[in-house]
């Protein structure tokens, strides 16, 4: 293309391609050989590659096209898009986790997927799980643990039930059939502490009821040991001291008085005879939430001596004679009273029991028992 028509000098310069500029006075006349198939062996300027802009055929400043260097970040993140690797958060190549395990990835952490043991950094891959290398922290029951993490001579002690060899096995202490057991309670199904039969019965669990072990009256619901050591129901039993001798003749008879807030249960005596002891037993129940609030007695003062217990199952009220015991008469008449404060709900006395054991001056001794 010519776009010259006069011209006076010539000179040509090359940038893109071949630029010829001839001077004629003030006229400047350029002509553009481009018809050239020749190729240009010559460097090519590259100058506009550093001048911060984007220009000639660059993709960016600086960058990309036929002349200028390729961006970098274009490469990396092309090969990012590209190319599996152990950065992309994906689970690909023959990883065997997210990112780890495998023949090119770092090895996992616990917890982590694996298929073998070089897959974890820990060295241990159970059921494709890397585990820790703490035999007391992998879950499994190995080395000379009783249980999972838990037991021999080097993991922590287990926990109640849990699978033991010896005590010590145990935090509680207590290895039973090899099973770490709760400790000593009135709930470990084991006859123990000062418990008469299974967990009933001696001074810390509730009475025991009928058919269970017993050493004596006060380990019964039914406030009657028999002489076979067995808590039974009989309705009057009389021990004489003296087989040879009848029983003394002593009257027993029980009155109540209950609403649904308070409540009372007595036990009145006449004897026939003198009496040197004397010991009654009222056991009240706490199925509606019977509370202990007083006892008292009209035998002579300072010839008894009070007191109860509330195991949280029932009330026991006991009255005690004192040493030099002397009383009784023909009509004479002689009462304990137990009293209660319920929350709401009348006091079920057919579950409330009473246990009377009187010694004559001669030596016979009876006891008479029953419900209110």
């Amino acid at each position: 293309m010519h776009l010259a028509y006069s011209y006076t000098w010539l000179f040509c310069l090359t940038f893109y391609g071949w630029y010829c500029i001839n001077l004629t006075g003030s006229r400047i006349i350029i002509e553009i050989d481009s018809s050239s198939s020749e190729t240009d062996s010559r460097p090519p300027n590259r100058m506009y590659c550093k001048d911060q802009k984007e220009n000639g055929d660059e993709t960016d400043i600086d960058c990309g096209g036929s002349r200028c260097p390729k961006s970098v970040f274009a490469e990396e993140k092309n090969a990012l898009e590209t190319e599996e690797s152990c950065v992309d958060y994906m689970k690909n190549q023959d990883e065997t986790d997210v990112d780890c395990g495998g023949t090119k990835c770092p090895k996992c952490r616990d917890t982590k997927n694996c298929t073998a043991c070089y897959d974890c950094i820990s060295g241990i891959c159970r059921n494709n799980m890397c585990i820790p290398n703490d035999h007391c922290l992998n879950k499994i029951t190995d080395n000379d643990e009783t249980d999972i993490d838990c037991g021999g001579l080097q993991c922590p002690k287990c926990g109640d039930m849990k699978n033991c060899n010896v005590s010590a096995d145990c935090i509680n202490g207590s290895c039973i059939n090899h099973k770490c057991i709760p400790a000593e309670s009135c709930t470990d199904n084991v006859k123990n502490q000062d418990e008469t039969d299974v967990d009933c019965g001696g001074t810390i669990c509730t009475k025991c009821g009928s058919s269970k072990s017993c050493t004596q009256a006060s380990d019964c619901s039914s406030g009657y040991c028999d002489s076979n050591h067995v808590c039974s129901n009989p309705t009057v039993a009389t021990t004489p001291a003296n087989p040879t001798t009848p029983s003394p003749a002593v009257s027993v008879t029980t009155s109540v008085s209950t609403s649904n807030y308070y409540g009372t249960e007595s036990i009145s005596l006449r004897p026939s005879t003198i009496l040197s002891n004397v010991i009654i037993v009222v056991t009240v129940q706490k199925t509606v939430g019977a509370k202990w609030t007083g006892m008292f007695n009209n035998f002579p003062g300072g010839s008894m001596t009070e007191s109860h217990d509330d195991n949280g199952a029932q009330v026991t009220y006991t009255w005690r004679s004192t040493g030099g015991l002397s009383i009784g008469s023909v009509g004479g008449s002689y009462t304990a009273t137990a009293q209660f404060d319920l929350i709401g709900t009348a006091q079920p006395t057919t579950g409330d029991t009473y246990n009377v054991t009187i010694t004559t001056d001669n030596g016979q001794t009876s006891t008479q028992l029953g419900h209110f």
